[in-house]
């Protein structure tokens, strides 16, 4: 699914959060997002969410495959899209085991049998290299890898057409992230679109198409993530060559 916003801005009372917005995402690409805390990243992916605070007020165009939809309370987002929280124990109850966060999740998106979702959350599993074991666990059970891994799997079920993934390799190690790239580039083989936000430029570039660079509320730069992170641009270079983040 393609994305479209046109002439978005945002305000919270007279606080300016997202101004003149335009961005088009095709399908089947992935599309890294970067900013300092506080540029804007967070509301930009609610906006193509269609999942505008009510507090905001805000005009301009969503359109997924050319249809305009709404920028808050966008019922059809909750089928096409799915949102990835940056820290997967955030996602999941700790008394309730992973089997009951398969039924719950999917119910509430298809209409299928308790005995339907279990054979999808099976298959999906094995797609994330889990065994189906792990439906009988709870979450403080498991590391924040395979809760990681459980969320894409999950996310699977839900047959998508959109993935926003937020820092979706923070605090993870080496071959979970190789594991998150290798689900990312699945992902677009299949016609997925996936939009994500990151500080790891390594990962960008592994499974980055193109780069939007946010600054208070508006975007900067949008062209490949080589050009971005070869930028000379001072602010692009803050962030890019952090001493902490330097790129190998």
């Amino acid at each position: 699914m393609s994305i479209q916003l046109k002439q978005l801005d945002v305000l919270h009372g007279k606080k300016v959060l997202l101004h003149h917005i335009n961005l088009t995402i095709p399908k089947a690409q992935c599309v890294v997002i970067i900013g300092e805390s506080g540029a804007g990243k967070t509301m930009l992916l609610r906006a193509l969410m269609g999942n505008l605070p009510a507090s905001t007020s805000f005009s301009g165009q969503l359109l997924y495959d050319n249809k305009e939809q709404s920028l808050s309370g966008n019922t059809l987002a909750k089928s096409k899209i799915t949102y990835m929280v940056q820290n997967p124990m955030s996602m999941f109850n700790p008394f309730q085991k992973i089997e009951s966060h398969f039924i719950e999740m999917v119910q509430s998106h298809e209409h299928l049998s308790k005995k339907e979702v279990l054979q999808l959350a099976k298959e999906n599993l094995a797609q994330v290299s889990l065994e189906e074991q792990v439906l009988q666990y709870y979450p403080f059970e498991l590391s924040g890898g395979m809760l990681q891994r459980i969320m894409f799997a999950m996310s699977l079920s839900l047959n998508a057409q959109v993935y926003i993934l937020d820092e979706p390799t923070s605090a993870l190690d080496y071959y979970t992230s190789q594991f998150i790239v290798h689900m990312i580039q699945t992902l677009k083989s299949e016609g997925k679109t996936v939009i994500l936000t990151t500080h790891d430029y390594t990962f960008a570039k592994q499974v980055g198409n193109t780069m939007l660079v946010m600054k208070k509320g508006k975007h900067i730069a949008h062209d490949t993530v080589d050009n971005i992170l070869s930028s000379k641009d001072t602010y692009i270079q803050s962030l890019t060559q952090n001493p902490y983040q330097r790129l190998v």
